[in-house]
């Protein structure tokens, strides 16, 4: 009996620094900086500070600007209705891990008010949660403002399993009452400030994290009791929680020329950036796999590669495995089979590996008639080996000094007469053109057969740590 397979483990987003009201302010001018006080984010992996302010003016007015920072560090912006010309205004912001400044720092907010009205007071908080995604740390957002004693979301928000949503709403009342929405999931009301001429909530679900991924309507709504005003404002959030378990997409293999297939492999998640892959193929009548790639080095979805080499005309099987310590999601690996290959053409798309001293050696055949000329490797004209005739059976033979390079190398490969063309990369070869010890072509033999066998006219040397074609 065969183990079941396990599911592969994913972060959960967790609560690191619970929201705290750091400041309550009362009046300032149209334009400064407020201090809101001294804190210091705790420790943690992959860790997203959030803070969010609900200010209460002494009119309706728009501001020029509305931002946040910790430390001299300016928050990015989550969302804020600083565009709005009403009098209960809400802002959100964020830093990623890497962003937040170590020990003890001053969170402030620098404002600058469009018009006339000035600041009535301001409410100030602030929390950090673990294991957040640090590439798009946002599953969905919106801001929101409403002439009455309740704000919607005012679009549907996404939220992702094991991920966080919550709120900052105000309200120019006070004291105001709040009633979360009811979800499902519920939302809690974590903090509750009255004071300074206005009234201003934190809210979150209830459970954290998410144990389902979904979504809240855009008609969910925040209402407020008590001692309201006409006028509400909300910023709503959702976090994407830090998964560095890879999902698998669908794998695709595509002939690209008679020779080549070309490899795609997408995948999504992998936040810590630590997967490779594998690719395999064989021929489609064989069991036997010939590894084209062994835990290629990481890079953004999908992976790509070409497989070269290969022969026209024929039906292959490629193999694909997402390589990550984490853990991978999804089919893995995927076998994508029956690939048949195209005819020849008379072009080739050929990609040298990177190498030293690399030479790329390339076959030109035609049995329709003609001889094979004019040969181009990457625009310039291939030093000749040899060319054999035998009947309509014509093969060119030559070859191009590359030199040596840290990347591959793409070229186009072109030939007039050309039916069949193929190439292939050699390294640690001499670059001086010619033929003779001292030269790229060491030794040349030919031969012609009107049988299924060739025998060459002379013997062929090999110079040593050479190549022989």
């Amino acid at each position: 009996m065969w183990p079941l397979p396990v599911a592969p483990a994913r972060a959960a987003t967790s609560v690191l620094n619970a929201w705290t009201n750091i400041a309550s302010t009362g009046t300032s001018g149209n334009v400064g900086t407020i201090s809101a006080g001294n804190l210091t984010v705790s420790a943690g992996a992959n860790r997203l500070f959030v803070a969010a302010v609900c200010m209460e003016l002494s009119g309706p007015n728009n501001f020029t600007s509305l931002d946040m920072a910790l430390g001299g560090t300016q928050l990015t912006q989550i969302g804020s209705t600083e565009n709005s010309n009403i009098q209960e205004h809400c802002y959100m912001g964020y830093l990623l891990d890497s962003q937040i400044p170590a020990g003890l720092n001053t969170l402030t907010v620098p404002y600058d008010i469009t018009g006339a009205s000035t600041i009535a007071g301001a409410h100030i908080y602030w929390a950090s949660y673990a294991g957040v995604n640090q590439t798009s740390p946002l599953s969905d957002s919106n801001t929101n403002t409403n002439n009455a004693a309740n704000v919607t979301f005012g679009q549907q928000i996404d939220y992702l399993l094991n991920g966080v949503t919550f709120y900052v709403a105000g309200n120019p009342g006070t004291p105001a009452t709040m009633t979360p929405p009811a979800g499902p999931p519920a939302f809690s009301q974590l903090l509750e400030t009255t004071s300074n001429g206005h009234s201003s909530f934190i809210g979150s679900i209830s459970s954290v994290p998410h144990t389902t991924s979904g979504f809240y309507a855009g008609t969910t709504t925040v209402t407020f009791g008590g001692t309201t005003g006409a006028r509400s404002s909300l910023v709503v959030a959702s976090l994407r929680p830090f998964d560095g378990v890879t999902t698998t997409g669908a794998a695709s293999a595509t002939p690209l020329t008679s020779s080549t297939v070309s490899v795609s492999m997408p995948y999504t998640n992998d936040d810590n950036a630590n997967n490779t892959y594998t690719i395999e193929y064989k021929l489609s009548s064989s069991g036997t796999w010939t590894t084209w790639v062994s835990n290629a080095a990481h890079s953004a979805s999908p992976y790509t590669n070409t497989i070269t080499g290969l022969l026209p005309i024929t039906s292959y099987d490629v193999r694909v495995t997402y390589n990550d310590a984490d853990g991978v999601n999804g089919t893995n690996p995927q076998v994508i089979s029956n690939i048949v290959t195209p005819a020849c053409s008379s072009s080739l798309t050929y990609t040298a590996p990177a190498g030293t001293d690399r030479v790329v050696v390339v076959v030109v055949t035609n049995e329709l008639g003609g001889n094979p000329s004019n040969v181009q490797i990457g625009g310039v004209a291939a030093t000749t080996i040899t060319t054999q005739n035998n009947g309509n059976s014509r093969i060119f033979t030559g070859y191009r000094a590359i030199g040596t390079s840290a990347v591959p190398q793409t070229m186009n490969v072109t030939a007039t007469n050309g039916e069949c063309i193929y190439a292939n990369t050699y390294t640690y070869i001499i670059q001086a053109a010619g033929n003779g010890p001292a030269n790229t072509i060491n030794s040349i033999a030919t031969g012609t057969s009107n049988g299924g066998v060739t025998t060459t006219t002379a013997s062929v040397f090999n110079a040593a740590a050479g190549g022989r074609q």
